[in-house]
């Protein structure tokens, strides 16, 4: 059962998706003053010591591939994603603004957010996580750079480590499909999801950034 809380956001979302086929283009000193994204962001830059385990903060969506952004909210759009806070309202971005919308957002810097510390990681888990990538996962989500082998691709550095295990076993589980990452997850055990989630999140890139 959803929260009061989680209810009124979904429908401040909804407000927000509404609003954007008649927003001004110019962008604001804040993704947080920014009409077109200011409830976006009251999720995707919380703070996650706020979520007790096994909730997992939303995705970091700043600084990620514009074109991979646009894809997840027309797969939202079209029910080929679930979530009870995404579905409704990406249904309600008009095409025309998908876009400048995505393109916006890939272009946030670090400076317009607020910074988020996380605990400290095992270092031993980064090790074995730094080799899993580099052996299985860095052709197509690369450590340097934006993160992102090509266009489309998400990055995955900097990533909260939560939400990479969960988006993992959702994969193993074919909760979300793609058959590249079900292959790749179903390769993996428990352990090493665990270490490459540790190892993405320790590195440079999506923001909001550490302190």
């Amino acid at each position: 059962m959803f929260s009061t809380r989680q209810h009124a956001l979904g429908a401040a979302l909804s407000g927000l998706v509404l609003a954007l086929g008649a927003s001004t283009a110019g962008a604001q000193d804040s993704p947080f003053t920014n009409k077109k994204t200011a409830e976006c962001f009251s999720c995707h830059a919380m703070d996650p010591a706020q979520l007790g385990a096994p909730r997992h903060p939303p995705p970091k969506i700043a600084g990620q591939d514009a074109d991979y952004l646009a894809g997840a909210l027309l797969d939202y759009r079209d029910a080929q994603r679930n979530h009870y806070l995404m579905n409704s309202p990406a249904s309600m971005i008009p095409e025309d603004a998908l876009r400048a919308l995505t393109e916006y957002v890939e272009g946030i810097s670090a400076d317009q957010l607020p910074r988020r510390a996380l605990p400290v990681s095992d270092p031993a888990a980064r090790a074995r996580g730094a080799q899993l990538a580099a052996d299985r996962c860095g052709v197509c989500h690369t450590t340097e750079n934006t993160g992102s082998a090509g266009s489309g691709i998400p990055s995955l550095n900097g990533q909260y480590a939560a939400y990479i295990l969960v988006t993992l076993q959702d994969y193993r589980l074919g909760v979300r499909r793609d058959a590249a990452m079900q292959d790749a997850a179903a390769a993996l055990n428990d352990r090493q999801m665990a270490d490459l989630a540790v190892f993405y999140e320790s590195l440079t890139g999506l923001l909001p950034a550490r302190p």
